[in-house]
């Protein structure tokens, strides 16, 4: 009520206040009251401490708020204020598991150039979302972030990459990918199968027979 009647009356806080605003609305109120404060810490560049913004963003994960989440996170995430890798997963898996796949992909492409992590489990469905639209230079660059920030993903998923790449007649990165694979112990028969295959197919016969050895 107080904030309110400052607000309407334009009488400035100090910033410290906004930060306890901000902590106990999310805590006691729920994210949908502290929007509102957010917004306007966000438009009048006030400074917040990160205990305030880390409560907020973390809240924000778990309540999944459709309308306005993913951009108010990927907001958060630019300002590398910090968010919880475990909700920040759950929020992507989330968004995958609902269909929401463009909001899926704008938000793990804002943590991965962050440098964050995320469970490897909530990037597989957007990867076999990539795979089955044909997507092949979004599964490439998606996993290059991957390995950068070594987050791998699981056996089936990377069997789907190799099809896709051998599919497309991309030899060179599904070497690569499937060299990562092997580096990581995440392979299986069906791996070195699709690898021969592959190779056979574009009569890469000596490298076939290679991998055929190895398996």
């Amino acid at each position: 009520m107080y904030y309110k009647r400052a607000w309407a009356e334009k009488i400035g806080l100090p910033d410290a206040t906004y930060g306890c605003m901000l902590r106990a609305l999310t805590k006691e109120e729920g994210v949908k009251e502290a929007i509102s404060v957010y917004r306007l810490v966000s438009e009048r560049g006030i400074t917040v401490n990160e205990k305030s913004y880390q409560v907020f963003s973390n809240a924000y994960c778990m309540e999944d708020q459709l309308e306005v989440g993913c951009e108010l996170l990927r907001d958060l995430i630019r300002k590398r204020f910090s968010t919880c890798s475990l909700e920040l997963s759950k929020f992507v898996a989330s968004q995958c598991s609902k269909g929401r796949w463009k909001e899926a992909e704008e938000l793990v492409d804002v943590i991965f150039d962050k440098g964050l992590l995320l469970d490897s489990s909530c990037c597989c469905p957007l990867v076999r979302r990539y795979c089955s639209s044909r997507r092949i230079d979004s599964v490439i660059t998606l996993h290059i972030k991957m390995e950068r920030l070594n987050v791998s993903l699981d056996i089936a998923t990377y069997n789907m990459i190799l099809n896709r790449l051998f599919g497309a007649r991309r030899i060179e990165e599904a070497i690569r990918v499937f060299d990562h694979m092997r580096g990581k112990n995440l392979v299986s028969s069906e791996s070195f199968m699709i690898v021969i295959r592959g190779l056979c197919r574009v009569k890469e016969l000596r490298k076939a027979m290679k991998f055929h050895d190895e398996m």
